[in-house]
């Protein structure tokens, strides 16, 4: 729910020039209500959900995960900071914490697909006892 608060409030606010009141309000409240769905798909667990706070609720968010194209790269798929923090730094601190998120990651799937030191010289793997 809160999650979908500062997307609706954030797409309000940056899109309230382009479209009338009413659709305006229409649209905002499509943004706010998706979470739900968004997060029930089972898709959603093979992404990341990174949440700003100030004080106890949520000021930003960065939704991201595997590219949806299949390519090795990942993909941000949302970034909205709630108007209130707007020129705060909160979404470019949420921009670095991805950056060392999908660095951290890249170098855990590349360790795990290089093949062991032992194994390229073709020793076998002794069982500890």
């Amino acid at each position: 729910e809160s999650i979908g608060e500062v997307h609706a409030e954030a797409w309000r606010a940056s899109h309230r020039d382009l479209f009338e009141v009413e659709w305006l309000a229409k649209l905002a409240e499509q943004r706010r209500a998706r979470w739900s769905v968004v997060m029930a798909d089972r898709r959603f667990t093979r992404n990341t959900l990174l949440v700003a706070e100030r004080g106890h609720r949520v000021a930003a968010f960065v939704h991201f995960g595997p590219h949806s194209d299949g390519v090795p790269d990942g993909e941000i798929f949302d970034l909205y900071a709630h108007p209130t923090v707007w020129g705060r730094g909160v979404t470019s601190t949420d921009q670095t914490r991805v950056a060392d998120l999908t660095d951290t990651l890249a170098r855990q799937v590349d360790q795990l697909q290089q093949p062991d030191q032992n194994q390229r010289q073709g020793k076998q793997h002794q069982p500890l006892h």
